[in-house]
């Protein structure tokens, strides 16, 4: 079983994200590990919560469309996997 990770959430707060952002993060990141444990096929738990975590890191940047773009940008920059950053890019489409 998957729980958020502390270091993952100071990666939020040292790239900017501001707090009340962070706490979006983190309940997002609850509530699709929430779901994700009730589906009875095989999922990757980590990156379902991880990718759920990260997905608005480029507000530490903008508020704007953009922020996909920058937060993969950015998850690249902090060494993050390509499939989380990929997550971020798509998610606001």
């Amino acid at each position: 079983m998957y729980k958020i990770d502390e270091s993952d959430v100071d990666i939020l707060r040292k790239a900017g994200v501001s707090e009340e952002d962070v706490n979006h993060c983190i309940k997002v990141a609850e509530k699709a590990l929430e779901i994700a444990n009730k589906i009875r096929a095989k999922i990757d738990l980590e990156l379902v919560g991880r990718g759920a975590l990260f997905h608005d890191l480029g507000k530490a940047k903008t508020h704007g469309l953009e922020h996909g773009k920058i937060g993969a940008e950015l998850g690249k920059s902090f060494g993050l996997p390509d499939e989380i950053n990929s997550i971020m890019e798509k998610h606001i489409r």
